[in-house]
């Protein structure tokens, strides 16, 4: 009698049915949780690994010890390590056939709820890869050639000292390496000489004719003779010149 009712008694199923599948229903809930969780860091994480490719790929350091200091910097300054519950391998270097440097870090992040159902961590990766920064240089020379050059020979030694820049520059750069120099006048004006007046990159302004002469005088009795031309070199913001005078020797009269 005992056993029959003890059987057959339903009272209390659901409770012990909910007790039971509680622990898998939890972990199913937080699997969400853990999941976005780990998304989250993946993210992070990759991002910090772009940052230390980029870093590597363009420091222009070559010893393997130095690399590795500037790798971890840039992991660390990117919060990797709180990214990720621990870090299984940190890979890093040039490949050969492509010359492009890589960085590349596996690890793994607890879960809260998963775990629960036997599966206390999750694994994590990323892999960056860029192309290393070649032998290149842009260089700008801006030159002061305005008229207070004119004095004590700056303008000469100006002359002299960016000539030997640029070829230095020119004649010592690696073989491929790609190098630009541009100059910059630091005037209104620049001498490229008469034989790049009508090149496209130059704006000069057409030439024209004056041959309108004004007189201004206060003397109308005045007489001029002895008239002659006289020219006057002079110097331009660096860019020599010469303008003319007419001089007469003059009699002012009444």
């Amino acid at each position: 009698m005992v056993r029959k009712l003890f059987f057959g008694d339903i009272k209390g199923n659901v409770s012990i049915m909910m007790a039971v599948a509680a622990v898998p229903l939890l972990a199913a809930a937080g699997a969400a949780i853990d999941m976005v969780h780990a998304n989250n860091a993946q993210t992070a994480l990759q991002s910090a690994v772009d940052a230390a490719a980029l870093a590597g790929g363009t420091s222009g350091f070559h010893s393997h010890a130095d690399l590795a200091t500037l790798v971890n910097k840039y992991l660390v300054e990117n919060n990797a390590n709180f990214s990720i519950s621990s870090t299984d391998t940190i890979d890093f270097g040039t490949i050969p056939s492509t010359n492009n440097f890589f960085v590349r870090v596996n690890g793994t992040v607890k879960t809260d709820f998963m775990s629960l159902v036997g599966i206390p961590s999750m694994g994590l990766g990323a892999y960056s890869e860029v192309e290393k920064g070649g032998q290149a240089l842009e260089l700008a020379l801006v030159l002061d050639n305005t008229a207070s050059m004119n004095s004590e020979g700056r303008l000469a030694a100006l002359k002299v000292s960016a000539k030997k820049l640029v070829d230095t520059v020119m004649t010592n750069k690696a073989p491929g390496a790609y190098v630009k120099i541009g100059i910059v006048p630091f005037s209104n004006y620049v001498n490229v000489g008469v034989g790049n007046r009508n090149k496209s990159w130059a704006d000069v302004p057409v030439d024209y004719t004056d041959t309108t002469s004004v007189t201004y005088n206060s003397y109308p009795n005045a007489t001029y003779t002895n008239c002659h031309i006289v020219d006057h070199a002079y110097t331009n913001d660096g860019v020599p010149a010469v303008w003319q005078e007419n001089v007469c020797d003059v009699n002012a009269g009444t």
